[in-house]
């Protein structure tokens, strides 16, 4: 019996690969390495030679693997796993039916899926979201992506929320110049994604702390005290806090679970979240919030999963 699988994690800054236990979910050697976005004999390159690595770091060879699972930052049409890119996040990929190719090169099955889907299948089944029905993930990294499961299940075929990042929290004008200078590749100004996300926060913080700060600094300075600091986090939870809300009244989650690097930082500032979540679908609801406890093993988990409901 084939005891391993393989899940990667296709993100817009970086690509994760790791071995999967079917039965106990645990991750067993990790490989990270930046996503190649215009080179496709690069990315694939770079992409067989991280699973070839990971499974020499585990001692499991390629004919151990039951499968791969792919949550990759893009829509997928079946059959075949064919990426649809949409703003461009992965160029290289877009078009190709990255499931049929990988299988042709790796010989064994694999499944792909929106790499949202991916966590938020981790996130209700063994994270954060388990003990819930309707949950809500949502991740802040170099965009904003969002996806409803229901008792541990897809409520849609395909990623069709996946994108629900793009409602607006803001006005025009509104704190820092930076963001509406360049804007967003979608049609709507002040989004949740050019506010929100890792990205958005570290162009705020460039902006109103140092030039040359990054996320981790910005919430160190904040416990430190720095007034800058202070105000950059204030601006960017009040913003986050008018998104969710507006998801509540979208999806009605009995959970929302927040994921990505930067909620790391978020410890001091959770109480003061859940409280700011006041959206009802009706009198007896009461969304809670919680941070991912699955962390950088989420995607990973979550592809694995992709492969052992689809296959």
């Amino acid at each position: 019996m084939n005891r391993w699988l393989a899940g990667a994690d296709i993100g817009g800054t970086r690509t994760k690969i790791g071995l999967v236990d079917k039965e106990t979910l645990e991750v067993a050697g990790l490989e990270v390495f930046p996503t190649e976005k215009y080179d496709r004999d690069i990315f694939m390159e770079q992409f067989l030679g991280a699973v070839e690595r990971v499974c020499r770091k585990c001692s499991v060879s390629r004919e151990e693997l039951a499968g791969i699972g792919i949550g990759i930052g893009s829509y997928v049409f079946e059959p075949g796993g064919i990426v649809d890119s949409t703003w461009g996040y992965i160029p290289c990929l877009d078009g190709v039916a990255l499931g049929d190719e990988v299988e042709k090169r790796l010989g064994i099955s694999c499944a792909v899926d929106n790499d949202l889907r991916a966590i938020a299948l981790a996130e209700s089944r063994i994270g954060a979201g388990k003990e819930y029905s309707r949950v809500l993930s949502i991740t802040l990294g170099t965009g904003v992506g969002v996806c409803l499961t229901v008792d541990g299940k897809f409520v849609e075929k395909e990623a069709v929320t996946h994108l629900a990042g793009h409602i607006m929290v803001r006005g025009k004008g509104e704190w820092v110049e930076s963001l509406d200078q360049k804007g967003c590749y979608c049609p709507i100004f002040g989004c949740m994604e050019n506010t929100c996300s890792a990205t958005a926060l570290e162009k705020m913080a460039r902006e109103m702390v140092a030039p040359d700060i990054d996320n981790i600094q910005l919430f160190r300075l904040a416990r430190e005290g720095r007034k800058e600091a202070k105000e950059c986090l204030q601006f960017f939870f009040d913003c986050l806090l008018r998104g969710l809300n507006q998801m509540v009244y979208i999806f009605s989650p009995d959970v929302i679970v927040l994921g990505g690097g930067i909620t790391k930082g978020f410890g001091p500032y959770g109480e003061e979240l859940g409280k700011g979540i006041k959206a009802r679908v009706h009198s007896r609801q009461r969304p809670e919030l919680s941070i991912s406890r699955l962390e950088e093993n989420s995607g990973i988990i979550g592809a694995a999963l992709l492969w052992l409901v689809e296959k």
